[in-house]
């Protein structure tokens, strides 16, 4: 499931140098055919209870052991009470029940009124938030995902040149107080935040609360199958904030990144290592299978891991400590492979070099089908690097429906982006017997408790008149 979050704690400037996230490898088809034979030599046993001796070395000796490796016999799956029938908005109150609700109306208002007394005068356009407010507010963030438009005041527009104005948000509140609503919009008491050089700073307190209840629910609400992913992603971002990230060559090159496990002092095996090992502390002794990238992956990490009953498969540097494959040129198809235990180091090259480390997959190679111009055709690959792709696919999937309906719209404020993502992620129904929308929500949420009769008054909405100015430029009145 899509709600294994990375994020929770502290920022990180600099990503262990290089912050290139992941190495792309081919295109290849989910069917796997039969292995074909490859240069490891299946020995009639293996003591895996001798895998873990440190002094064991490096060897070119390739033993076939996952037909060995203890199964997967925890109970897996959604972890709820909802009944079969249950739609999107059901799975949507899951995540963001009352109580949570209710907690943004009193910091809303509190926001509100702070900022009135700093101003020393009254904003008498503003009137207290309500549990409806804030319910269509949220509303309103989602359904902005499904209809992208230059300005949010175009949804409210009349206009027949733009044509924009959208009825799901227009017809249950009015522009004014979408916008009122939106400017004071609060997660947590701004006069109790910790300095900078104070005990107790965190940069994510304006989210904290909420941050917290999402990563507790999507815990509670789902036990994760025997394969997990971890993967980074930034939050797009490119106001002024102290920890904003910049990295090439990204899909989202400005923005920051947030991680779960991450303390004041300098971890002693790397911020990848303590970022897993975290995040895995309540999946440990279960025989998992977890997959991450080339930022996460290294010796130390996957000996740890399997010290704790726990598989794990990844693509890796090369300059790692412990990694027995010093890059080196290679022809496409060619592949070197080593094994410690049940480490096994890969080193193949197809339209690039690949490094993958797993304690999850033989050391052999498999036949799979590749889709090119000229039809479908055969491909020698490793098994490391088939059981990667297979296991990373349901991230590159993930990240690809989220893309097409973000939520709520850019703005100043950072910590309103990091709380649009915790909006997405309570937005998406992805399994269970009940949910009858896809993944990347492809229909709106349309809550039937949202209209226009909730709020107190009517609220005129005034249409957006499209002017242009001498020179030929659009101004918004």
């Amino acid at each position: 499931m899509a709600f294994e979050f990375l994020q929770s704690l502290q920022i990180e400037h600099n990503l262990d140098g290089n912050d290139e996230s992941d190495i792309k490898l081919g295109e290849m088809s989910k069917g796997e055919e039969d292995s074909t034979p490859n240069s490891a030599t299946p020995l009639p046993s293996l003591d895996l209870d001798l895998d873990l001796d440190q002094d064991e070395e490096w060897t070119d000796e390739l033993v076939d052991f996952a037909d060995r490796l203890e199964p997967f016999t925890e109970f897996s799956g959604p972890v709820h009470d909802l009944p079969v029938d249950s739609g999107p908005l059901d799975y949507f109150k899951l995540f963001f029940p009352d109580s949570v609700l209710n907690m943004i109306v009193e910091e809303t208002n509190r926001y509100a009124e702070q900022q009135q007394e700093a101003k020393g005068a009254e904003d008498v356009y503003w009137k207290p938030a309500t549990l409806a407010d804030i319910r269509k507010y949220i509303y309103s963030l989602i359904t902005f995902g499904h209809h992208q438009v230059p300005e949010p005041s175009l949804i409210w527009s009349s206009d027949p040149y733009w044509r924009s104005r959208v009825p799901a948000i227009a017809d249950i509140w009015g522009r004014q107080r979408y916008q009122k609503i939106h400017q004071y919009f609060h997660l947590a008491d701004s006069s109790h935040q910790p300095g900078r050089n104070d005990e107790g700073y965190d940069p994510m307190y304006k989210v904290r609360p909420l941050l917290d209840h999402i990563r507790n629910v999507c815990s509670s609400v789902y036990k994760p199958k025997q394969n997990l992913s971890v993967d980074e992603a930034m939050v797009a971002f490119t106001g002024r904030v102290s920890f904003k990230q910049y990295i090439k060559n990204k899909p989202t090159p400005w923005g920051f990144k947030v991680y779960t496990g991450k303390t004041a002092t300098q971890p002693e095996h790397g911020l990848g290592h303590q970022v897993i090992t975290s995040m895995m502390a309540n999946h440990l002794e279960k025989n998992h299978a977890v997959h991450f990238d080339n930022f996460f992956t290294s010796v130390k990490l996957a000996e740890d891991l399997l010290k704790e009953k726990t598989t794990c498969c990844g693509t890796i540097r090369t300059n790692r400590k412990g990694w027995p494959l010093p890059s080196s040129k290679q022809k496409p198809g060619e592949v070197r492979m080593r094994q410690k235990g049940r480490m096994v180091a890969v080193q193949w090259t197809d339209k690039r070099q690949v490094n993958i480390l797993s304690t999850n997959a033989d050391p052999k190679m498999v036949t799979v089908e590749r889709r090119t111009k000229a039809g479908v055709v055969q491909v020698q690959v490793p098994k490391p690097v088939v059981q990667y792709n297979k296991a990373m696919f349901g991230v590159d999937l993930n990240d690809q429906n989220r893309s097409y309906y973000p939520v709520g719209r850019p703005g100043t404020k950072w910590w309103s982006e990091s709380s649009g993502r915790c909006n997405r992620a309570g937005s998406a129904c992805t399994e269970g017997p009940g949910c009858s929308v896809p993944a990347g929500i492809k229909q709106p949420i349309q809550p039937k408790s949202l209209s226009r009769q909730d709020a107190r008054a009517q609220e005129a909405v005034l249409p957006v008149r499209a002017r242009w100015s001498e020179d030929g430029q659009w101004s918004n009145p």
